[in-house]
């Protein structure tokens, strides 16, 4: 089953001249599930226009987050087209622990 993106997710930032600014953070979902075609399709006729800029926030179980913007590029009846304007950032990533030296018998 797909992955599909929730109103309760979406939150408004600012008017621009030419779009508006949107934070979506999801709840139950991650970078896979939103980088596949239409995730935001049932939400995109409600609440984004051509050139909007999204900008999605992963919180991830270890504390960390991932976060990159989007910029919705066309919203048909059939499918929603966004592209991602940048990689994803990774803020607050553990540190993984290094192992301990293997100490030889005497």
């Amino acid at each position: 089953m797909t992955a599909r993106s929730r109103p309760e997710d979406i939150e408004y930032i600012s008017r621009l001249k030419f779009g508006s600014q949107f934070s979506y953070t999801p709840a139950q979902h991650s970078e896979k599930d939103i980088d596949v075609d239409n995730y935001f399709h049932n939400v995109s006729s409600r609440y984004f226009a051509k050139g909007d800029e999204i900008r999605v926030n992963i919180k991830h179980e270890d504390g960390s987050w991932s976060k990159r913007w989007y910029e919705v590029i066309a919203i048909t009846p059939e499918t929603t087209v966004v592209e991602a304007t940048e990689n994803w950032r990774h803020y607050n990533v553990p540190k993984k622990a290094k192992a301990a030296p293997v100490k030889k018998a005497a």
